[in-house]
């Protein structure tokens, strides 16, 4: 008997075993999923063209030849099924209609290392192919040889270590088709990089996750122009190059890098990721968040980083996400200061994850710029033991806060006072021996006090506070199932469903008769009040005075007495501790000290009064009033700061003014051997002290640098102008060797002036030329009016100290050593008239000496003296104030 015969006689028609419909989306379906069938059912003699056939989680392992025969389907679905075989003729018959193939294969049975045939021949049509469990090693050449029209190619779990070079350029036609491409969950490695990128310009989707991958180098990506999706999580990544996505800086949206090996230094990619909108970072290597890192991540919508070991954030950490929703920072080591702001440009942020941060500390200002956007907060594990901040204050849209595995005892009387939309409150695995009373939470809908210490809980503290709780969480606490509890049977009976109240683990621990009972499995008669001594022991718990510790620095606070409203004896602490909480039947205190004796406290009142103000005051040992720290505080504060206390024995009062009566607490201490614990308001103050001295010295060191160019400055003036007084007395006495040379000239021609003429000048010893050979003046550079002779006979009647004029004319000389050249003769003529007129002379006559010096032919070569007059290089001339020797004129 043939294949297909048996298949016939034994197989069922679908309409018997499986269901079919329409879907709200009008898609029609046949579903046969979870019947444990081995072969495929008869669908002959239909006429219904159907969207999708469901054959997913069944014991189907051979597909015969025209299993499908009379089926008219889109999309079939065969995962879940462990699949051994395939003929090579199956599928045929949906050759034409098949757009989309989903098969999962027995990968300890699949004997092959290929694609079966069935597959890449005969669905030619298909837009999708999803494959699970092959044993395949290569994706071979032919893989896409076939295929027309397909879109999406899934080959998950197969095996894979290698693709061949032409795997993606057999078929021309895949490289403009294909969109989505995931090979998750092989063996590839870096060496296949070139090949899953080389021809795949049309890509959009790229999913490797849990391969070999462990660089993402420059160039790889760049043929991936259209790319919008990247997964590359589980791969043991360690490097990524700053450049490695700029092809794709504008249409990358969906970046997955989970589970990698990245650290803070690998994530300057992000600069060139303009359109990203999903990046997935967490359980890396991440240990700080460089500034500004997200600067041009402007449309990031969703960010996680759980996981990493994150230490610090900075008011800077997520500039430019200001469009971004969710935040995951959860699992990390964050530790924030009272002046970290670092969620402040996240205005549009709706959800903040920061669970198992141990120990997070929040401040007042810890979640500055969320106040307006904030829907969701979660701070699980975080060791919260007390909140004293105003930091839960400020959310107006907050809906859900969870506050689970803190270990706190209670909650500010105006906490979340501002959220009043607020309507899940998760308070799981704390130590809350009442419900609290937090009278703003009108909208409440689900409270959850699973895993507390609460005993009994009363129905004032329930429906009058909370009037739209629908849930309420009492798993795991040690109830008292007394007449208290008939309220709770009658409520949930109005609120729950009847077949979810049995489900409720509300186990009684008392009395002994009901112990280990759960409560909806009681009646209301069963709840009855006899019990006193029990009752009174539960109803104790909470009131009992409770000492609490923190471990930090060594200090011995040694306590003589405590005054309270309950009046107990404590303990003396042991030397490693310096906190010291204690909790009345309404108020709970904490106080911190430092090495200089500055004090910090706390309290939070627990209290449905009215309160009008809070009068601190500080006694000393003899009971006298320190007045100047006495200090009256508004209602809503909760916190003072003493500085420089200069006792070691003193006594802190608490009076809380109600608007009819006064409470007073108070406690004696004795100090010693304090140590450097610092309060926050403290560490703020020093850490300004220290700015302000760093910026005395930067200012004092500017101001002495600039002082002595100052200095230097007037310095090089004075010399300057010294040196030019003393320069210019140099050419005034030069010029009077000149003018006397000149006087004595003339007085040899005139006889019937010479005895006048040596009475007013004496005419030194020496000739003029001796003189300037004695006398070496400096070159000054600035020009010098050369005259010739002719030209200096037309001026010859101007004032003596304007005319220094130097006069050359060509002349041959014959010189030893050479056989002849050209020498300019230079003759430098003084005129003085002044002394003519003051002898009484009319008519100014001229009266000269000449010195005369031969210059080499070689500067009228290089441009000093040309053929009619004496003319000085330019750059290189003797003032015209200053009459210098010749030789050093034309030098």
């Amino acid at each position: 008997m043939s294949c297909e015969a048996k298949h016939d006689t034994i197989s069922t028609h679908f309409q018997s075993i499986c269901q079919s419909g329409i879907r709200e989306d009008n898609s029609n379906y046949i579903h046969c999923a979870r019947k444990q069938l081995q072969i495929i059912p008869d669908f002959s003699r239909i006429n219904t063209f159907y969207d999708e056939l469901v054959l997913n989680d069944n014991l189907i392992q051979h597909i015969p030849v025209n299993a499908f025969s009379g089926l008219r389907v889109k999309r079939l679905s065969l995962q879940g099924n462990k699949i051994q075989s395939i003929e090579s003729q199956a599928f045929i018959e949906l050759a034409n209609y098949l757009e989309e193939l989903v098969i999962e294969f027995d990968q300890q049975y699949m004997p092959i290392n290929k694609i079966p045939d069935a597959i890449l021949k005969n669905l030619y049509n298909i837009r999708s192919l999803i494959l699970t469990g092959l044993n395949l090693h290569t994706l071979s050449n032919d893989t896409f040889q076939y295929f027309k029209k397909l879109e999406k190619f899934s080959c998950i779990k197969c095996n894979l270590v290698t693709i061949d070079d032409m795997t993606f350029d057999s078929n021309k036609i895949i490289s403009i088709t294909l969109k989505e491409l995931h090979l998750d969950n092989n063996k590839l490695s870096d060496l296949n990089w070139s090949k899953i990128c080389k021809n795949l310009k049309n890509l959009e989707i790229l999913t490797l996750s849990q391969n070999h991958f462990q660089t993402l180098t420059n160039n790889l990506l760049t043929n991936l122009t259209q790319l919008k999706l990247f997964d590359l999580s589980y791969n043991g990544l360690q490097t990524i190059d700053t450049n490695i996505f700029i092809n794709q800086s504008l249409t990358l949206e969906k970046l997955y890098l989970q589970n990698n090996e990245l650290n803070s230094l690998q994530l300057t990619f992000l600069f060139n990721l303009y359109k990203l909108t999903d990046i997935n970072i967490e359980f890396n290597r991440i240990t700080f968040l460089p500034e500004q890192i997200f600067q041009y991540n402007k449309q990031l919508l969703y960010l996680s980083l759980q996981g990493n070991d994150l230490t610090k954030l900075s008011n800077q950490s997520f500039l430019g996400l200001s469009n971004l929703k969710y935040l995951n920072l959860a699992r990390n080591r964050i530790q924030l200061n009272i002046s970290d702001h670092p969620f402040q440009y996240l205005n549009k942020l709706q959800i903040l994850n920061l669970d198992r941060n141990s120990p997070l500390k929040i401040y007042n200002s810890t979640f500055y710029g969320l106040e307006q956007s904030l829907i969701e907060l979660s701070l699980q594990n975080c060791n919260l033991t007390l909140i004293f901040s105003d930091g839960f204050n400020y959310f107006e849209k907050l809906e859900r806060l969870k506050l689970a595995s803190n270990n706190l005892k209670s909650l500010p009387y105006n906490f979340l006072k501002l959220s009043k939309n607020l309507t899940s409150l998760d308070l799981q695995r704390n130590q809350f021996q009442i419900i609290p009373k937090l009278f703003y939470l009108t909208q409440l809908h689900d409270l959850d006090l699973s895993t507390n210490r609460l005993c009994t809980i009363n129905e004032e503290n329930i429906i009058p506070i909370y009037p739209q709780l629908k849930t309420i969480g009492l798993t795991g606490n040690p109830l008292h199932c007394n007449c208290k509890l008939k309220w709770l049977i009658i409520w949930l009976d109005k609120n729950y469903d009847r077949d979810l109240i049995k489900f409720l683990q509300w186990i009684c621990i008392t009395p002994k008769k009901l112990n280990n009972k759960p409560l909806t499995s009681l009646t209301i008669d069963d709840l009855i009040c006899n019990d006193d001594d029990e009752q009174n022991m539960c109803e104790n718990n909470k009131d009992n005075l409770i000492l609490t510790t923190n471990t930090i620095d060594t200090n011995r606070i040694t306590e003589i007495s405590t005054t309270m409203i309950m009046k107990t004896k404590i303990k003396i602490l042991s030397s490693n501790q310096n906190v010291n909480m204690i909790k009345s039947n309404q108020l709970i205190i904490n106080v911190e000290y430092d090495n200089i004796n500055n004090i910090f406290i706390t309290w939070n009142l627990i209290t449905d009064e009215s309160i009008k103000y809070y009068h601190l005051q500080i006694y000393d040992e003899d009971e006298n009033l320190i007045k100047q720290m006495q200090k009256l505080l508004k209602n809503y504060q909760y916190k003072f700061d003493i500085s420089s206390l200069s006792i070691l024995k003193y006594k802190i009062c608490i009076n809380i003014i109600y608007i009819d009566r006064e409470d007073k607490y108070c406690r004696n201490y004795i100090l010693k051997n304090l140590t450097t614990i610092k309060t926050h308001e403290k560490n703020l103050q020093l850490i300004k002290n220290e700015y302000s001295s760093s910026i005395q010295y930067i200012f004092l060191f500017a101001g002495a640098l600039l002082g002595a160019v100052l200095v230097c400055l007037i310095v090089f003036i004075i010399c300057f102008i010294r040196i030019r007084h003393k320069q210019s007395k140099i050419t005034r006495q030069t010029c009077l060797y000149h003018e006397s040379s000149n006087r004595s000239s003339s007085s040899s021609n005139s006889s019937s002036n010479k005895s006048d003429q040596q009475q007013k000048i004496s005419i030194p010893d020496k000739s003029l030329i001796a003189l300037y050979d004695e006398y070496q003046p400096p070159i000054f550079y600035h020009p010098l009016h050369l005259q010739s002779q002719q030209e200096q006979k037309k001026t010859n009647h101007q004032h003596y100290h304007d005319h220094c004029s130097i006069h050359c004319n060509n002349v041959k000389h014959h010189q030893n050593r050479n056989n002849s050249s050209d020498i300019s003769e230079c003759s430098l003529h003084l005129t003085d008239t002044s002394h003519l007129n003051s002898v009484g002379t009319s008519t100014p006559l001229s009266s000269s000496y000449h010195i005369y010096q031969q210059i080499p032919s070689v500067h009228n070569l290089n441009g000093f003296i040309n053929s009619s007059s004496c003319h000085l290089h330019g750059t290189l001339t003797p003032t015209s104030k200053f009459c210098p020797h010749p030789l050093n004129s034309l030098i």
